[in-house]
């Protein structure tokens, strides 16, 4: 089989495979948020409940990318796809297009089906702003989708992918923390930024903020939306280490003990 048909055959039989997943993603997604605001009564006092659509965002980051490297955990499954006449690199490269394709178009429609029933609501809150948190979302949701794409790859179970990826959620805040403690080095950010999931909980922050109350001064100095490009562009650079391992890695690796060096012995 020519090895351009079997890619394109492949990509549609993950697109394909991807529709239980999204639909689950979906209702789960509706269940988080449109549901929230439609049986919500509004008043002064009321929420805009944006915090709820960025959380479940931040949760699938996790989630489907170890979901989409689980072929790689078991015997069987690895061998069945290392024997298709696709590069590694490729089966990589469509397992995780697919993944976030999996994540961003669920939480695209619960983004805006709760945008649009809040509106119906109450014109009670700043809806301009709806649209550059769900761009900074976007944003911040793929280099850390990538980031834990590649640490859910070193694991060699599913068990270890999750503990890895768990792991590394806060170890960059702690190597920053040590050197700042040990060496009494300064930064230049708040190390706080860097566990990965900060990025969500300031963005969600600001914006609920400034789609409740309007224009914030401090908010719009950019000190709470804008302070996490090193972190961004850190996680989005693994797909590098990706892209390499992906070529070396080994089919008999499947169910033994991880010994990635990104992981733990």
């Amino acid at each position: 089989m020519n090895k351009n048909n079997a890619t394109l055959k492949y990509f549609i039989h993950a697109l394909k495979g991807a529709l239980k997943p999204m639909l689950f993603i979906f209702i789960v997604g509706v269940l988080t948020y449109p549901l929230v605001v439609t049986v919500m009564q509004f008043d002064e006092y009321s929420s805009n409940q944006v915090g709820l659509s960025v959380t479940f965002l931040a949760f699938l980051c996790y989630i489907v990318p170890i979901c989409k490297n689980a072929y790689l955990k078991k015997k069987k499954t690895i061998d069945y796809y290392y024997a298709l006449p696709i590069k590694r690199t490729t089966l990589m490269n469509i397992n995780l297009i697919v993944g976030l394709i999996e994540v961003l178009i669920p939480f695209t429609v619960t983004f805006f089906m709760g945008l649009f029933i809040t509106m119906a609501k109450t014109d009670m809150f700043n809806y301009e702003y709806y649209i550059p948190l769900y761009f900074s979302l976007i944003g911040i949701s793929i280099p850390l989708f990538v980031f834990n794409f590649f640490l859910s790859t070193r694991a060699n179970s599913i068990v270890d992918s999750v503990l890895i990826v768990a792991l590394y959620t806060f170890s960059i805040w702690l190597l920053f923390g040590f050197i700042e403690s040990v060496f009494e080095a300064s930064f230049k950010m708040p190390i706080e930024q860097l566990i990965t999931f900060t990025p969500f909980i300031n963005i969600g922050n600001a914006y609920s903020g400034l789609i409740s109350r309007g224009t914030d001064p401090y908010v719009v100095a950019g000190s709470k939306i804008y302070p996490h490009y090193y972190l961004c562009i850190f996680e989005v650079l693994m797909y590098v280490p990706l892209f390499i391992f992906t070529k070396k890695d080994k089919s008999e690796r499947a169910e033994q003990i991880s010994d990635s060096f990104f992981g733990y012995r």
